[in-house]
């Protein structure tokens, strides 16, 4: 990890002379900065008065949907799951919602692979992972239609 996180510094120097030149990009373009966690998650929350139900949707609900199963999924990995796969949990938790502008959270979280450890625990009861099934499939196919339609999505 040190050594691909030291390559991507050293990228950054020889293509823009400045090894946190993504700082000042990702600032620019997509208004990402670092700001506390509940600065963003606040931001998410106010995105839920958005007259546009589509936002509401997409930048409010599934954002905040996902913040809120990262917290509980890591809080289930504190209790169930090694320490290394909590410290992956809460560090990705922490740097998803540590930006003045959250955004992007359900794609980031494909990351927190003990979710899915969660969910085939959770599986094993059969009604439990018929509607995790029900509800993935029907999130797949929302998310495959707005692509498909060339909606933004995450």
């Amino acid at each position: 990890v040190a050594v691909g996180f030291g390559g991507y510094l050293l990228l950054n120097l020889f293509v823009y002379g400045d090894p946190f030149a993504f700082l000042q990009i990702q600032s620019e373009h997509w208004f990402k900065s670092f700001a506390w966690p509940w600065v963003g998650i606040g931001g998410v929350v106010r995105r839920l008065g958005d007259p546009n139900l589509e936002n509401v949707a997409v930048l409010g609900l599934a954002e905040l949907a996902t913040i809120g199963l990262g917290l509980v999924g890591t809080v289930y990995s504190l209790i169930h799951f090694r320490a290394a796969w909590t410290v992956w949990m809460a560090g990705s938790w922490v740097l998803f919602v540590s930006t003045a502008f959250v955004l992007s959270v359900p794609r980031y979280a494909i990351a927190m692979f003990p979710l899915f450890a969660w969910f085939a625990v959770l599986a094993e009861r059969r009604w439990l992972g018929i509607a995790i099934g029900i509800v993935s499939v029907l999130l797949l196919l929302w998310f495959s239609g707005r692509f498909a339609l060339g909606s933004w999505a995450f």
